[in-house]
């Protein structure tokens, strides 16, 4: 090889390095500058995270937040009134707080746990499965943490009023709380309630508040896919699963059950009372349910004339006036109706000062035990009685059924629903007592 073939080869070789140099410089300025761009992205995401989630408030919550109204909606536990902590029922003696910010990660994860309603009521059942339903009835996984339990609800796309007050009842008093069972130390969180599924895309437990008693409900109940393992409510007999532990019932009829009496605590300032001296006797449910015929032996009986101008019957329920009561309606008060306002309603039941439930085995023969052809189904009569511990007036059978969970020390009366003078008999004891104690009060 010549001088100038060897000046050649080395500046060949000379330039052949260089490029190396420059290609290994230009890959490490790449490297780097996709790490930046990776770390940019993460850093916006987020961001934009974080502003969503300080911004799940609608501006519909905000405006009711600021409204009078939701004032008496807020449930701290540093302001529950002594009237509130009076009232509470054995079935809801949990405190309602704050949740706290801890962290749940003792080991596993909070417990998710999805409370779903496909049909377009059955409001009052969803937030007493939360709150109430026995920790063993939850058929959890062995994933997460048992000792706290987290909830989020969503129900059947409706545009009633009723669905509309519901959801915004539960995200402005219930979103964001928890209670504590004093005995098992167990913590259950609440999260917000919606008309669409959840985003999170796997459960630990999917409980159905509105489960039929259909062909599909026993394989539903043995199905466990991402949604975590099944839990039904029935409002009934079911014969096709009553032998399968994670299918619960909602009365003591059943083996396993749960009594829904965590109702709103709402304040009775909601209901424009006509006449706040008058006794409000209250009838809890469709008109078409209760046997009126039970009432009318009252209504003719002019010892009970007293009575008449001092009590208003209030029909709180869809059905209309009772056909067989319009002859009696220049005697006493009497009035039906329809509320649509979840909150409004609720008020008006809390308000009530007796409550009574007239039915026979003609007209309610579903809320006996021991009527053979009965369905064995809890009467929403019983969870405000519960929950509001208001003096009541029910069937003896119904009253021995349930007395583990009815306030059984205040003013009470049981009667035997095969007489059919029994529940006139019972009701005018009863006002007795009632018009003996505020009398003594008012003294």
């Amino acid at each position: 090889m010549n001088h100038d073939d060897e000046e050649t080869h080395q500046s060949s070789l000379y330039s052949q390095r260089n490029d190396e140099i420059r290609n290994d410089s230009q890959s490490s300025e790449g490297r780097t500058f996709l790490r930046r761009l990776n770390l940019f992205v993460i850093i916006t995401i987020l961001i934009i995270l974080s502003i969503r989630s300080g911004n799940q408030t609608t501006s519909f919550e905000k405006s009711y937040r600021r409204s009078k109204a939701a004032d008496s909606y807020l449930v701290n536990s540093s302001k529950l009134s002594e009237e509130n902590e009076a009232e509470k029922s054995k079935s809801n003696e949990a405190h309602i707080v704050p949740v706290a910010k801890q962290d749940w990660n003792n080991g596993l994860p909070a417990c998710q746990i999805r409370v779903t309603n496909k049909v377009a009521h059955h409001y009052e059942v969803i937030e007493s499965v939360a709150k109430l339903i026995p920790y063993e009835y939850l058929n959890l996984s062995d994933r997460c943490n048992h000792q706290h339990l987290h909830f989020e609800f969503d129900t059947s796309s409706s545009q009633k009023l009723r669905t509309k007050s519901w959801l915004l009842d539960m995200n402005v008093r219930v979103f964001n709380t928890s209670i504590v069972d004093e005995t098992t130390g167990i913590t259950r969180s609440f999260g917000r309630a919606a008309m669409a599924k959840p985003n999170r895309t796997s459960w630990d437990t999917t409980i159905q508040v509105t489960c039929h008693c259909d062909r599909y409900a026993r394989p539903w109940l043995q199905s466990i896919k991402k949604n975590g393992p099944h839990v039904c409510i029935h409002h009934g007999r079911c014969s096709k699963t009553e032998d399968m532990p994670n299918a619960i019932q909602m009365s003591p009829h059943h083996e396993r059950y749960f009594i829904p009496s965590a109702l709103p605590q709402v304040s009775a300032e909601f209901v424009q009372r006509k006449n706040d001296t008058k006794i409000e006797i209250c009838s809890v449910g469709a008109t078409i349910r209760r046997d009126w015929n039970l009432l009318v032996p009252f209504l003719e009986n002019s010892k009970n004339a007293k009575y008449f101008g001092k009590i208003r019957i209030r029909m709180l329920g869809k059905g209309g006036f009772p056909n067989i009561l319009i002859p009696y309606r220049e005697q006493t008060e009497m009035v039906d109706e329809i509320i649509g306002d979840d909150q409004e309603f609720y008020a008006t039941v809390k308000a009530c000062d007796i409550i009574i439930l007239a039915i026979s085995q003609e007209h309610g023969q579903d809320y006996f035990k021991s009527i053979p052809t009965s369905n064995w189904k809890l009467s929403g009569t019983i969870p405000p009685i519960v929950a509001y511990v208001r003096p009541f007036l029910i069937p003896d059978e119904l009253v021995e059924l349930y007395r583990a969970h009815l306030p059984m020390q205040i003013p009470h009366r049981g009667y035997n629903h095969a007489n059919r003078t029994a529940f006139s008999e019972a009701l005018s004891s009863l006002l007795d007592d009632f018009l003996g104690a505020r009398s003594t009060t008012r003294k």
